[in-house]
């Protein structure tokens, strides 16, 4: 209830919020706001022609106009508007001195304010109406007869700060530009209203077309603090996705968690370890940490493949190396083979040639008589005719197959001297 105010609380665009650490006000402000709740209009008169603020506010966002419904004092309250005092200003919670009066029943007040200026389509924090705060009969009547004859829909009331507020946030996007303008006495910006009254469509859009998710108010509240306090989770959610952090404090040193309504400490410390393990790495200036893992990356990934080039090298070194040295063998192999042949040639051809000086001529085996054979083969070892031409011909074919072998052998040699050689003419 707005006329229970013996509680200290805290503003920035109609949201209010609980607090015992705020600085009072400058003294001509608390003077003058003494004067108006005391009734007396020649101090009050006197103070305004000194330069006294008649829209100064209380730190809960009290004015006296606010102060004079709340205490019923309809003669001040009259005072004040001839006076020029802003009908629909707004405390904390959004309350004007409407919601005001329609709340505390006095229908003298609502008929005043309504005729001199109260705008009936001005929603508080929690999106209610003056006429949804009108517990007394006669008030509620009043006002839904004004409702219905300056043609408001409550509906559309309701929706009407919302659609507004998100008129204004895709010219921004279009524009490429932010134009949002701090609250003149509270230093809210748009992002502490949609985070506080959960208007998260709101929320996302401002941020996207370049909100300051960190920014504060005049008593360094966040609009994490504004969503924590009034326990709007997805708010909450959306705000620390973007890089708010419940560590952050105000100006009294409260981090989020001290502000915070009771039912949602305990999320915002889990959702707090549910964006730390998201986070990867964390958020260097400038991703300097993203920037070193990509360099080191890069230099590994040359080293490997310069290494890979390098054994792939010496592969082919050692693989060719290899072959030369196979080769090497099965050349000296082929050159043994061929001496060996040779050498069987040569043997062979020496061999061939004793049998040949060994044999006797032809004209003295013709003439020759049987005795004489016969008793040659006793008196000499030497072999007939026959049997030597049988040999030489063994002989011969055998020199003649080892030629063709080492003919085969002297081929695969291309690279040896031997190639100078024709075995064929051994």
């Amino acid at each position: 209830m707005i006329f229970l105010i013996t509680e200290m609380k805290e503003f920035w665009g109609g949201l209010i919020r609980e607090d015992t650490t705020f600085m009072v006000h400058q003294m001509d402000s608390d003077v003058f706001l003494s004067a108006c709740m005391s009734g007396d209009e020649e101090e009050v008169e006197e103070l305004l022609a000194n330069g006294a603020d008649i829209n100064t506010a209380t730190v809960d966002g009290l004015t006296a106009l606010h102060q004079s419904v709340i205490d019923s004092k309809p003669d001040m309250v009259r005072f004040l508007c001839e006076k020029g005092a802003d009908v629909n200003a707004q405390d904390n919670e959004g309350w004007t001195p409407l919601h005001a009066a329609a709340c505390c029943g006095n229908l003298a007040i609502v008929k005043y304010l309504c005729q001199n200026g109260a705008q009936l389509n001005v929603i508080n924090s929690d999106k209610e109406l003056a006429l949804d705060l009108a517990d007394d009969e006669s008030c509620r009547e009043y006002l839904e007869h004004d409702y219905r004859v300056q043609g408001v829909i409550p509906e559309q009331c309701r929706d009407q700060e919302l659609a507004i507020m998100m008129k204004d946030a895709q010219q921004w996007l279009r524009d490429g530009e932010y134009r949002d303008q701090p609250h003149r006495r509270t230093g809210a910006t748009a992002l502490h209203v949609a985070a506080a009254k959960g208007y998260t469509q709101l929320l996302e859009l401002l941020i996207k077309a370049g909100g300051n998710i960190k920014a504060a108010d005049k008593d360094g509240w966040t609009p994490l603090h504004a969503a924590a306090h009034w326990a709007e989770k997805d708010s909450c959610k959306i705000l620390m996705e973007h890089g708010a952090s419940i560590t952050d404090t105000n100006f009294a040193g409260q981090n989020v968690l001290a502000v915070a309504d009771k039912d949602v400490v305990e999320y915002l410390e889990d959702l707090e370890r549910s964006v730390d393990k998201r986070k990867s790495p964390p958020s260097a200036p400038a991703g300097i940490l993203q920037w070193l893992v990509r360099l080191l990356t890069l230099f590994y990934w040359f080293v490997f493949q310069e290494k890979n080039n390098r054994l792939s090298h010496e592969e082919h070194v050692l693989s060719t190396e290899h072959k030369r040295e196979l080769k090497h063998k099965d050349q000296t192999r082929s050159a043994f083979s061929l001496i060996y042949c040779s050498l069987c040639v040569l043997h062979s051809s020496v061999k061939l040639r004793k049998i040949e000086d060994r044999s006797p001529p032809s004209t003295a085996s013709d003439s020759s008589s049987p005795q004489d054979i016969s008793g040659s083969e006793t008196q000499s070892s030497s072999p007939t005719v026959p049997a030597v031409e049988e040999k030489i011909s063994s002989v011969e074919r055998s020199a003649r197959r080892i030629k063709s072998l080492s003919a085969i052998a002297f081929h695969q040699l291309p690279d040896l001297p031997f190639r100078q050689i024709d075995p064929c003419r051994l």
